[in-house]
């Protein structure tokens, strides 16, 4: 073995990979922190991979271990950790790295040296400061000046960590969300079914839902796929009319709804349908500053994929259409479900291999190369 790795958040379809393919030349041991609670499904699974050699640990703590309780709990965490660190580098010869992707994390990790700490930012923690700015959280701090590394899964991100911490440009890296093999598509000159769009992914509130029921009921012989679950809430404004405005798109005839997926079974929608659609709100700064997992999914497909204008997606132009108003998305849905896919089959092609270049291996060997541990 080369090194060794602890990785956070293994739990999440967009950590997991980088860790199964560390696996193959290092040790590495991922961890699902988390508090208590009672069993339930989640939308969170991953595909099995035979080569996958990752010590799964998953620590489990009473509610409130991270909040009323912290300053116990932060001792218990700590030591536990040091305990794992001492056996990792026991058997390997060196100090882990450390792949962290929660800044809540940062109060366990004192005493460890920041060249051993990598801080993958996946999404805007900043909060609000009570006079209409956003400031970051007081843990997010503390972690970026424990980290020697820091990761930005968006564009938007990283070059707003270099705005906000000019003294650490050197350590910031952009960090794309990579293409699981599990999502590209075997395939892509099988035609897919005629006049279908797919909407993959949690139906919340960072869903533009306005302008997908005037996209919807414009277009009604289309059939609109929407696959995930709905996530109720709040908007940013406190509104909940969203959701009314979504249990109408999801009442229209030409709207069918699959719920109950895990992310690892979504796979053949992206690859059934037409086009792949992701109607985001672009009004929303933790959108604009996100990197789509459904990005790489859909490019996976050899589909066409259609988005509002996230800045991420623009990085990937030609292979996204940005249409950012109802009848700019009426317009590129109803041209790009009507091209007949014997026409698009070497586009398709060309763009599955785009998306297998951007793979999770070749993220996981940039956190080899930064982390020190690819020269043994």
């Amino acid at each position: 073995m080369k090194g060794a790795f602890i990785i956070f958040g293994i739990q999440l379809p967009w950590i997991q990979p980088v860790a199964v393919e560390l696996s193959g030349d290092h040790k590495v041991v991922g961890i699902s922190l988390s508090a208590l609670t009672l069993p339930t499904r989640t939308n969170t699974s991953h595909f099995r991979d035979a080569a996958d050699t990752t010590v799964y640990q998953r620590w489990v703590y009473p509610p409130g271990y991270n909040g009323t309780f912290r300053r116990v709990f932060t001792t218990v965490i700590h030591r536990r950790l040091a305990r794992l660190i001492e056996q990792l580098h026991a058997e390997v010869g060196r100090h882990p790295t450390l792949v962290v992707p929660d800044h809540r994390i940062a109060p366990y990790l004192r005493d460890i040296l920041p060249t051993h700490i990598v801080y993958w930012n996946y999404d805007d923690y900043r909060v609000p400061d009570g006079m209409g700015r956003l400031v970051r959280d007081p843990d997010e701090l503390t972690m970026v000046r424990a980290s020697g590394t820091i990761l930005c899964s968006s564009s938007v991100q990283a070059h707003r960590f270099v705005d906000d911490f000019p003294d650490r440009v050197d350590c910031i890296h952009h960090f794309p969300h990579g293409t699981h093999p599990g999502f590209l598509n075997p395939d892509p000159l099988v035609p897919p079914e005629s006049d279908t769009v797919c909407v993959t992914g949690r139906l919340s509130m960072r869903y533009d839902w306005r302008m997908i029921h005037d996209v919807v009921r414009a277009l009604p012989s289309i059939l609109f796929r929407f696959v995930g679950d709905i996530v109720p809430g709040p908007g940013p404004d406190g509104s909940r009319s969203w959701e009314e405005t979504m249990k109408v798109v999801l009442g229209e005839p030409n709207v069918h709804r699959i719920s109950g997926l895990r992310h690892n079974e979504t796979a053949v929608h992206y690859w059934t349908t037409a086009a792949n659609w992701m109607p985001y709100r672009t009004d929303l700064e933790f959108v604009l500053s996100s990197c789509p997992l459904k990005l790489t999914d859909g490019l996976a497909s050899g589909r066409p994929v259609i988005s509002t204008d996230v800045p991420e997606c623009r990085l990937h132009d030609p292979w996204v259409t940005i249409a950012d108003t109802s009848e700019e998305a009426i317009r590129v849905i109803r041209e790009q479900v009507a091209v007949p896919v014997g026409t698009r089959g070497a586009r398709a092609q060309a763009q599955v291999e785009y998306a297998r270049l951007n793979s999770w291996k070749k993220r996981a060997e940039v956190i080899e190369g930064l982390s020190g541990a690819s020269s043994g």
